[in-house]
């Protein structure tokens, strides 16, 4: 959330080399209206500290419950907790953010305001809730939501353990390995049960 555009965007990681940053409006299930007002906020006054100060701060108004849920399961909000704590409060956050819009769309001040001091009014704290969620899972979402794995690949570590005679491309299906014995590394996306 604190990184990230609307649209994919070039990136610099923290040991300096250029990467790809997923754009927001890309997760399914959200579209470039929704995060528009959240990343030109964050432009204009720095990264979100606390899904508090996102609710106050950010006119999350044009996110639904599903989009929220989306940005949630794909790991945006990952710098303030991990994603079943956020999960399980997601009504918390979406009450407090619609409060959040109806008292700025309402022009309530707070008393400091009547003085000329602007002072934001205090917003109600967050209690996360437990959800605990299987790193699993988290994987799941990333690719049903995604397309592809962002925070871990499964894959990586069978890679890592496999034989240098393995097959991971299509690549290293040569004529020399007609009649060996080979070990292929991949992964099932789907499958279909069928009864006969």
């Amino acid at each position: 959330i604190n990184r990230s555009e609307s649209a994919f965007s070039i990136d610099v990681s923290p040991d300096g080399k250029p990467s790809i940053r997923f754009g927001l409006s890309a997760v399914k299930n959200v579209g470039a209206n929704a995060v528009k007002p959240i990343v030109e906020n964050r432009k204009m006054h720095g990264p979100f500290v606390s899904i508090e100060d996102m609710c106050r701060r950010a006119d999350i108004k044009g996110l639904n419950r599903r989009a929220l849920e989306s940005l949630i399961k794909v790991g945006t909000l990952d710098t303030f907790a991990p994603r079943g704590h956020i999960l399980a409060s997601m009504e918390q956050i979406l009450g407090n953010a619609q409060r959040e819009a109806k008292l700025k769309e309402s022009g309530q001040t707070t008393m400091f305001d009547m003085f000329g001091d602007s002072v934001d009014a205090p917003v109600e704290k967050i209690t996360l809730q437990q959800g605990d969620v299987l790193k699993q899972e988290e994987l799941g979402w990333e690719r049903e939501l995604l397309g592809t794995f962002v925070s871990k690949n499964p894959l990586s570590a069978l890679l890592y353990n496999s034989s240098s005679n393995s097959i991971i491309s299509q690549s290293d299906l040569t004529p020399e390995k007609v009649g060996q014995r080979v070990t292929i590394v991949g992964q099932i996306l789907s499958k279909t049960i069928r009864n006969t």
